[in-house]
This record gives structure tokens, C-alpha cells and sequence, in this order.
């Protein structure tokens, strides 16, 4: 299960997910960093969720089913793959979009 929090209350979001770690400062005119690269498969889970009062989503997944641009693929054992939360967010009064911190998991058998 992915877990994150401390986000803008009530705003739409949803996990990324790629075998490539990036380091994209603002990209797209956000207001943070993209730390994924490569082929980014997005909804992880199939979750597109709002963060509530409490300003934190949860996606369960199987690492059978990551998304990935063109469908679904499995994780094999030994692989890492990298999760970032997308979400809505307000910088400087301005609606604009925003990522969590990284984390990465290595699948084992």
C-alpha cells in the first residue's frame, strides 16, 4: 500500500510509477520535482483519489499490475520501482499541480 500525506486538503491525486529514477525541478510549470523518468505509468492501483480533510490518499496495488504508458506489466523479482504521488496543489495563490517524495521498492521473490 502506498501512503501519502501533508498535501492541500481536499485535492485530486493519484501514484506514478516507473523503473527510472529522474530529477525534473518544476516540470510543466508544477511547484515541485519530478523524481521519476523514462516511461511513467500513472494511477498506480487504479486509484484517482481526493485527499480529503485529512489531506492524504492510499492506494493498494499488485505488483502484478503496474501501469505503465502503453498498459499493465508484472514486476519481476530483483527489479526497483519508483512511486511518486501527483497532486493538486496552491503556490503563491495560484492553483498548480505538485509530487511528493520518492520512494522505491526492489521486488523479491
Amino acid at each position: 500500500t502506498l501512503y501519502c500525506q501533508d498535501m492541500q486538503p481536499n485535492a485530486f491525486s493519484f501514484f506514478i510509477t516507473s523503473m527510472n529514477y529522474g530529477n525534473a525541478n518544476l516540470p510543466g510549470g508544477s511547484a515541485g520535482r519530478l523524481c521519476l523518468s523514462g516511461n511513467i505509468g500513472r494511477r498506480v492501483g487504479g486509484v484517482l483519489a481526493s485527499s480529503g480533510s485529512e489531506g492524504a490518499i492510499t492506494a493498494s496495488f499488485s505488483p502484478q499490475v503496474l501501469p505503465t504508458p502503453t498498459g499493465v506489466t508484472a514486476a519481476l523479482p530483483g527489479e526497483t520501482w519508483f512511486f511518486q504521488c501527483w497532486h493538486r496543489d496552491i503556490a503563491g495563490g495560484q492553483a498548480t499541480s505538485n509530487f511528493s517524495n520518492a520512494c522505491w521498492l526492489t521486488f523479491e521473490p
